[in-house]
């Protein structure tokens, strides 16, 4: 969901090597011609062509409900893929919502309560032993180590995760990921 700290996930998970992305890219996934678009997208922005020999993965960060409906999530099950769900608590989310997006308390609190009830439509049709993961931005910041390790081990990386992650062309960009000052 929005202001889950999305944006610091994507930056520590394609400041990897082996993933390609760049943050929302907003694709629609109804189709497999979806990750066909995703691919494409990323290559127009980041200059990098997923499916490289040393690209395993391709990222996007899908924060809204109709950009993939749980009629769809047969979409998410291939041996390919993997699905992070990433969990704000709902004080902060709310807050940073409001402050952010210049939506009123109501309308932040209707899409919340919205989006996790698709979150949760979508992992509860997830077939096992279908691949996902589920992660807290508390994790993220007080478990850091430990966090990134399951993290790598979930997607296989060769490559371990570190706290440690770049800045790109798109950090920062409205519509992409979180324009503040300091990705936190």
């Amino acid at each position: 969901h929005a202001r889950s700290g999305s944006s610091l996930l994507t930056h520590l998970l394609i400041s990897n090597s082996e993933i390609a992305g760049y943050g929302e890219t907003h694709t629609q996934y109804e189709s497999p011609l979806g990750f066909r678009l995703l691919v494409a997208k990323i290559a127009e922005k980041t200059g990098k062509f997923p499916g490289a020999p040393d690209e395993r993965y391709v990222l996007d960060k899908i924060l809204y409900n109709h950009l993939l409906m749980p009629r769809n999530v047969d979409l998410l099950t291939s041996e390919k893929t993997r699905v992070v769900f990433l969990l704000r608590d709902p004080a902060a989310t709310l807050s940073s919502i409001v402050r952010t997006s210049g939506r009123d308390e109501d309308a932040a609190n209707q899409y919340y309560i919205e989006r996790l009830a698709t979150l949760e439509s979508i992992a509860r049709q997830l077939p096992p032993p279908a691949p996902s993961l589920t992660l807290t931005y508390r994790q993220i910041l007080h478990s850091t180590d430990q966090t990134l390790a399951a993290l790598t081990s979930f997607l296989g990386l060769a490559e371990p995760l570190t706290e440690e992650y770049e800045i790109f062309p798109t950090t920062g960009v409205a519509r992409l990921g979180d324009t503040s000052d300091n990705i936190l």
